[in-house]
């Protein structure tokens, strides 16, 4: 998932696929090792993927997809999930410093 968390195919059955266990077994021992859910760690990869770009100059859209998210709306919605705010909060309160 490091390697390819941009990838909008990189999904938790393509991971079980690729490593040849159920999607069950690897949520369960993902979350059992890291503490959150491998949804939820590929969503953060993107997240802090997005902030680095957006930090750079890229417009939010660009970004979001960019990232690894096939849709601007599905964007918005983890990102404030994860971030407790939306994009453009996040580049108003990072960039007026």
């Amino acid at each position: 998932a490091n390697a390819h968390f941009t990838d909008d195919t990189v999904t938790v059955e393509s991971m079980a696929g690729a490593l040849y266990v159920s999607r069950e077994k690897l949520s369960s021992v993902f979350l059992q090792y890291a503490g959150i859910s491998c949804k939820q760690y590929i969503n953060t990869l993107r997240v802090d993927y997005a902030n680095r770009l957006m930090m750079e100059g890229m417009d939010v859209t660009t970004a979001s997809l960019k990232s690894g998210f096939g849709s601007i709306r599905t964007f918005n919605s983890v990102y404030k999930g994860i971030m407790g705010m939306n994009p453009t909060e996040y580049i108003k309160t990072y960039t007026a410093k």
